[in-house]
């Protein structure tokens, strides 16, 4: 057996409570059909608590969560709160701001007469820590329902046989179970999918019970 040449870290992740969750995929820019030449921001978003969502135009990040509007005099910030319930999208109340925050960066191009929204990133400020948001390639196989051991795409891709738990860093291909991805760093320092060098190993337990 051939001993890779480079160490490669192996960690556990540690579970950060997401309470309000905007889903950058749904996020775009309609026209405004009350003003013409005007333009809205939709999205849906997630929350277990009362919340606020503000949506801020020109924003500079600064430390400890901090968003300074650039060119406020020309489009000042919007804020909307929301009670911890169900409610029509799109429907403000009035409530205070939850101080764990959510932060989604995006840019708004315009490709031949018609705007689109790109996210550039987010961002999870918990207890004073900012996390950068990634996606994890091939969690959503691990999630979707229980491991019964016979679901195609959610074993490791090593043994065939465990569910997947261990992510390879910095390429977030979340491919192999513990043990396998410990004997695999002996042998090689490259990823099982994409063969990029491997700097870490994550190694998440996926929750598939409704307690957090």
């Amino acid at each position: 057996m051939r001993r890779s040449s480079s160490y490669v870290e192996h960690q556990k992740a540690v579970t950060i409570r997401n309470d309000v969750n905007v889903k950058k995929e749904t996020i775009t820019i309609e026209p405004d059909e009350g003003n013409p030449g005007k333009y809205l921001v939709a999205f849906t978003f997630d929350a277990t608590v009362a919340a606020s969502i503000t949506i801020i135009f020109f924003a500079k990040e600064g430390e400890d969560c901090c968003l300074t509007p650039m060119k406020e005099n020309l489009h000042p910030p919007i804020t909307v709160h929301f009670h911890q319930e169900a409610l029509p999208s799109g429907k403000p109340d009035s409530l205070y701001l939850y101080p764990n925050s959510q932060i989604t960066q995006a840019v708004f191009e315009n490709d031949k007469g018609e705007y689109h929204v790109k996210v550039v990133k987010q961002i999870l400020w918990v207890n004073g820590i900012r996390y950068e948001l990634q996606e994890i390639y091939g969690i959503g196989n691990t999630v979707e329902d229980d491991f019964d051991g016979s679901d195609p795409g959610k074993e490791c891709v090593i043994c065939l046989s465990e569910p997947r738990d261990t992510t390879v860093l910095p390429c977030r291909h979340m491919c192999m179970c513990s043990e396998c991805a410990k004997m695999l760093t002996l042998q090689t320092n490259k990823c099982p999918i994409c063969r990029q060098p491997v700097e870490r190993l994550l190694e998440i337990k996926i929750s598939n019970g409704t307690n957090t």
